[in-house]
């Protein structure tokens, strides 16, 4: 594991133009730190937020408003305007430095239509689906970006990865047409998310991850590399990172100071067994035999932050390998999670697991707020405040400590 945040002969190098790429290059710290005085940085990782489409439909205009026919097809309420506003200022209130979120920003069927009223224009042919697919995205991604950014907290410093949900959500039949629009939701979500990939200067160029994978340096020594784990394959996709992508993550983890705190980001988890709660379990193929995780433990990362199951559990196979911590939740079913991690001076990262309660009784009578396949929860009441429901500090040799709640090691039996 990396020993401390940015060495003087590493300083030295990176003055005298030596070491990595400029694109690779940690930014210049904006004033010397006293080891253990503060956190050099502070994240908020929320996966899995909100992994449902919410925005208010009425806004939607132009040309598909003229299409739009009478129905219920309204997916946002005043319920959900106090509970965003209410989970989004909680995870503010922690002074992130910047916010990750691993995946699953939407929820993505925007190729079906429920109901036939067109808030997006008809989806009968493959045509009008991909069509309907860019509108939607323009819209709830739009409306996804505002929720962090109500109140000030800057674009720049939310940092996604790319979900199954953000891709039209698991299953892809071999040879399907949702095989065949996956390019179509990337496309859509790099619109939105890293700017066609001009966002980040260092992107795996020339790969099918160029506009979905980035690598950027939150603060000096902390490098974040988010990957994409959905590869289209021989007319299936494939939950893998491979190819061009993988050579451009092994080069960049490669040119990182060896004194570098890295943290990766990706969507599945690579390890198992893991918590789960409504999720279909997605996982890189191979565990920890896939060439992903052998490249993370070559290169001594410190994190790899996954989503896609919705509930807590940090792995680590032996002292000092790389530590997965898989979370996140479902806000439109009232359960809000996310990690508060700490970075220090030394190399230290503290982490502290929290959770937002719904204090809504139960599912509503009334119809559920209107999606394009099918309906979410109506109702989500969240407590004012999030309570810890683990901890746990991730030492610069890789050692674990401090181990507790919901972060302390799975027992298989219990899960």
């Amino acid at each position: 594991m990396r020993t401390s945040v940015l060495t003087a002969t590493a300083a030295l190098l990176l003055l005298a133009g030596a070491g990595p790429p400029a694109a690779s290059r940690p930014p210049a710290a904006d004033a010397p730190e006293k080891d253990g005085e503060r956190p050099v940085h502070v994240f908020v990782s929320a996966p899995d937020f909100l992994n449902a489409d919410i925005g208010d439909t009425r806004l939607v205009r132009g040309p598909l408003r003229r299409q739009r026919r009478p129905g219920p097809a309204q997916s946002w309420s005043p319920a959900h305007r106090v509970s965003l506003e209410r989970a989004v200022d909680e995870m503010l209130s922690f002074g992130p430095d910047s916010v990750l979120v691993a995946g699953d920003l939407v929820r993505g069927h925007w190729d079906q239509d429920l109901g036939g009223v067109r808030v997006f224009g008809p989806v009968r042919t493959v045509v009008e689906r991909h069509r309907a697919i860019r509108a939607a995205g323009r819209f709830y991604y739009g409306e996804w970006v505002k929720r962090w950014t109500r109140n000030g907290f800057p674009r720049s410093r939310v940092h996604a990865a790319v979900g199954d949900h953000d891709i039209g959500d698991d299953p892809w039949p071999r040879g399907s047409g949702a095989v065949g629009a996956v390019p179509v939701f990337k496309e859509t979500w790099a619109r939105a998310l890293t700017a066609n990939g001009r966002r980040y200067r260092e992107h795996p160029r020339g790969t099918g991850a160029d506009r979905t994978a980035y690598a950027t340096w939150l603060a000096p020594g902390l490098l974040l590399v988010t990957v994409d784990v959905f590869s289209r394959h021989r007319g299936r996709v494939e939950v893998t990172v491979r190819g061009g992508q993988l050579a451009w993550l092994d080069r960049v983890l490669a040119a990182a100071p060896d004194d570098a705190t890295i943290v990766v980001q990706g969507h599945t988890p690579v390890l198992g067994p893991v918590r789960r709660l409504g999720s279909s379990a997605l996982s890189v193929a191979g565990g920890e035999h896939s060439a992903l995780w052998r490249t993370l433990q070559r290169h001594d990362v410190d994190l790899y932050l996954a989503g896609e199951v919705h509930a807590l559990t940090a792995t680590q196979r032996a002292p000092g390998d790389v530590v997965q911590l898989a979370h996140g939740g479902l806000f439109a079913w009232g359960d809000v999670d996310f990690v508060v991690g700490r970075v220090h001076a030394d190399g230290r990262i503290e982490l502290d697991a929290r959770r937002l309660h719904d204090h809504a009784s139960g599912r509503d009578a009334l119809p559920g707020l209107w999606q394009t396949r099918g309906p979410v929860q109506r109702r989500v009441r969240l407590a004012e405040r999030s309570v810890s429901v683990g901890a746990m500090t991730l030492l610069p040799d890789g050692t674990l400590t401090d181990r507790t709640g919901l972060l302390l090691p799975l027992d298989p039996a219990r899960r």
